[in-house]
């Protein structure tokens, strides 16, 4: 299912995890995560398509490679870190997930879709619907500015999202930082990425409600490549943009 909606600010976000370093936030709460999105592209892994895999075509389960995986939806890049094109879509027609094996870690990557930028997209949350207690998964989040975060998902079923002015770029999903694994078992649907509705202040590029000098070190930091920082639209932080930011100096 592609759904495509425009949603407002929540006044009241409960059930966030606080914010870090770069307007970063994470939940735990699936309408509390879309409530801070703008346009929203789910991929509940229906689509008809999945239901014939490349590498294996049965009832209830089918192997994609990873081509033929990023072509059915064409909004995520899916890389298998393990086995290698083995990304599998199982269960009954109208619930099926997606998982690398079951016990592989893949990454999954945003830099092609229809709701971001060649940095990647403002936010990205899933259903997680198995995570073994034996060898919990971790989430290992590349930004647009290249910089990485590490986060320990929660074992169990329960849901994962993250937003981010740095851009998300990519998520591995496997060991701590990144590492590639054929063990524990991770299984996740409802893979939902959206942009930003718009910020009253898009210079804030920290989230720290003004405008300064952390926000003009990230600038620099995205020079010259398609970021956040880049306020005119022209396709790379430049001259344009950092005479913006000093024009927009002090409390939003």
């Amino acid at each position: 299912m592609r759904k495509t909606t425009l949603c407002g600010l929540s006044a009241a976000l409960l059930f966030v995890i606080p914010a870090m370093a770069g307007g970063t936030t994470q939940y735990n709460d699936r309408p509390t995560f879309e409530s801070t999105l703008g346009t929203i592209i789910i991929d509940d892994y229906e689509d008809k398509a999945y239901q014939h895999g490349d590498v294996l075509d049965i009832d209830v389960i089918d192997i994609h490679s990873n081509a033929q995986m990023n072509s059915i939806f064409g909004e995520t890049d899916y890389f298998t870190t393990q086995f290698a094109n083995w990304n599998i879509i199982q269960g009954p027609v109208n619930d099926r997930n997606y998982c690398a094996g079951c016990n592989g870690s893949y990454e999954v990557s945003f830099t092609t879709t229809s709701v971001g930028s060649a940095s990647g997209v403002f936010g990205v949350g899933f259903n997680i619907e198995g995570n073994s207690a034996a060898l919990p998964y971790h989430a290992f989040i590349t930004f647009g500015d290249n910089s990485t975060l590490d986060v320990a998902l929660p074992v169990g079923a329960s849901f994962w999202g993250i937003t981010s002015n740095l851009e998300i770029q990519s998520i591995h999903l496997g060991l701590e930082n990144g590492g590639a694994t054929n063990g524990g078992s991770f299984v996740m649907d409802d893979l939902t990425i959206g942009d930003s509705p718009g910020s009253p202040c898009p210079w804030d590029l920290d989230g720290s409600g003004s405008v300064g000098t952390s926000d003009l070190l990230e600038l620099f930091a995205q020079w010259g490549t398609a970021g956040s920082a880049d306020f005119d639209g022209s396709g790379v932080v430049d001259t344009g943009d950092l005479l913006t930011l000093f024009a927009n100096w002090g409390p939003c």
